[in-house]
């Protein structure tokens, strides 16, 4: 909520062993310092013995500085307490003595407290701007709310809710109507992400942040402070990332080994498949957080990805742009030899679709899902979605040219020329679509299907569309500071990762030949 108010949130703890007192610290946006302790007591109230209960840490709240690298100099803080219960009169009169303690020998400037009551204006403050606009918007936001949060979420249906809450103006629009539309898009997001924190479901919020990241990416058009807000609203993509890895090490999930809930043999595709999500988020942390005091086991998350792409389990298209963007993170520790691994899998690929692999079927496009392509090839066709019942993939592939565009990069000239017979064996399909449906998951009925075949290409006419495809990148220049926002993005929606998508990454991410 305070992002979406235009706060800038400088820490947001998790409870862990580096928790100083304050679960989070933020700037107003007149730049004025806050210290906030979180008490969770929903429909209840904070009574005196809790409120006593709570006096150590509001010391600490009202006694401790920041740390330095938070605060300016000598910089002192306002300390909140937020509780989302009423607070007791009796409890309010022992805080009020407690605030009168605050003055100028201690840490905070002021000590508040928020109840229920305060927090409730702040939402009311913007409500308006933060609620679907429409019936239809209002009806798929309460069923996202009614979702079992143990589920994967619908991510088209939340971006209907994001469009719903912020619509994309056609014209020039006002900065105060931007600004409104990014806190709108920030703050609509976390109410509709409410069942998957009920039920601690990391990656399911590790996807929906990131949905809304670049949903609201689209109305910063230059601005700081706009992109300030959305920048700090990818800390907490960073944040879910990091609760589904300790989550993974807490339940003692071993990457070369097997992670079964129920039944390991009805199991055996899925367990490789969750697998993936968690070495994909480990991706997205070494890309985004590489040092070495990043909050997170760097060495398990290394020995993540590394397992998950020794046995990739590549259900269908749709799974090769996490898979790519796992390579992109060994470049930045210099492991494994990613060329070999992206030249092997795309050989294996072509492969398969060509036939020539007993007991397997052709991978299906990146707009079908796990499910549907796990029912379709386990013969399950009433679970999957009918379409790709009715849809081929024989000697049809999406993804292939990518991988191949990137082995040219790498100068890998005689891999491609051994590669080139079953590349030009096969057709190779894209759409073809405005830029301005890439920052949102809806498919938009507007695209052009392209399909090519290649018999003969020179090897500078092959480089040469690598130069192509990544000059028709100018709408993605406002992440270039933040690349691995755009590569977690087409990870998750796959049929966004158009080649020339995929090609600017390369270069933002890889050190190539060419």
């Amino acid at each position: 909520m305070l992002i979406s108010l235009g706060w800038s949130v400088l820490h947001s703890t998790r409870h862990s062993a580096l928790e100083f007192g304050k679960d989070v610290v933020a700037r107003n946006p007149e730049g004025t310092l806050y210290a906030f302790q979180l008490k969770g007591n929903p429909g209840s109230r904070l009574t005196k013995t809790e409120a006593q209960g709570l006096v150590p840490q509001i010391e600490e709240l009202n006694k401790v500085p920041l740390p330095s690298n938070i605060r300016g100099g000598r910089e002192r803080h306002h300390a909140v307490l937020v509780t989302n219960g009423e607070i007791d009169e009796e409890a309010q009169s022992l805080f009020a003595l407690m605030a009168a303690d605050v003055g100028e020998t201690t840490a905070a400037i002021s000590f508040k407290w928020w109840g229920r009551g305060e927090l409730l204006a702040l939402f009311l403050s913007t409500a308006r701007q933060v609620w679907p606009t429409s019936p239809k918007g209002t009806r798929t936001l309460l069923n996202l709310m009614a979702t079992d949060g143990r589920d994967l979420p619908d991510l088209a249906a939340f971006t209907e809710v994001l469009v719903e809450t912020a619509p994309v103006e056609t014209g020039k629009a006002s900065a105060s109507l931007l600004n409104s539309r990014v806190s709108s898009t920030l703050l609509i997001s976390e109410i509709a992400k409410a069942k998957w924190y009920e039920e601690d479901n990391h990656y399911a919020l590790y996807q929906l942040t990131i949905i809304a990241t670049i949903y609201a990416s689209r109305f910063v058009r230059g601005n700081k402070r706009r992109k300030a807000i959305v920048r700090g609203y990818v800390r907490l993509v960073e944040s879910h990332a990091q609760d589904l890895m300790q989550e993974a090490q807490d339940a003692f999930f071993e990457p070369t080994t097997t992670w079964t809930g129920g039944d390991p043999l009805s199991e055996v595709d899925i367990m490789w498949h969750r697998r993936n999500l968690v070495a994909e988020c480990a991706a997205f942390l070494l890309l985004s957080k590489p040092d070495e005091d990043s909050g997170y086991d760097r060495a398990y998350a290394r020995e993540m990805v590394s397992a998950s792409l020794a046995e990739p389990n590549l259900w269908g298209e749709g799974a090769i742009p996490s898979l790519i963007m796992r390579y992109w993170s060994v470049y930045k520790w210099g492991g494994i030899s990613a060329e070999l691994g992206l030249a092997d899998i795309l050989r294996q690929l072509m492969s398969v679709s060509r036939g020539r692999v007993q007991n397997t079927i052709p991978l299906a496009s990146p707009y079908y899902d796990f499910s549907s392509c796990w029912a379709r090839s386990q013969g399950a066709f009433w679970l999957a979605d009918p379409r790709i019942l009715e849809d081929s993939f024989d000697e049809r592939m999406w993804m292939a040219r990518t991988l191949l565009l990137m082995l040219a990069k790498r100068n890998m000239k005689v891999t491609c020329k051994q590669l080139w017979q079953d590349f030009s064996h096969i057709l190779h399909e894209s759409m073809s679509i405005a830029p301005s449906h890439f920052r949102d998951c809806l498919l938009s009925g507007e695209g052009e299907l392209i399909s090519r075949t290649y018999y003969a290409l020179n090897w500078q006419d092959l480089l040469q569309e690598v130069r192509g495809l990544e000059a028709e990148c100018d709408h993605l220049s406002d992440f270039e500071d933040a690349p691995w926002i755009v590569a977690a993005y087409v990870s998750i929606v796959p049929y966004r990762a158009w080649e020339p998508v995929m090609m600017w990454l390369d270069r933002q991410l890889c050190s190539t030949w060419h």
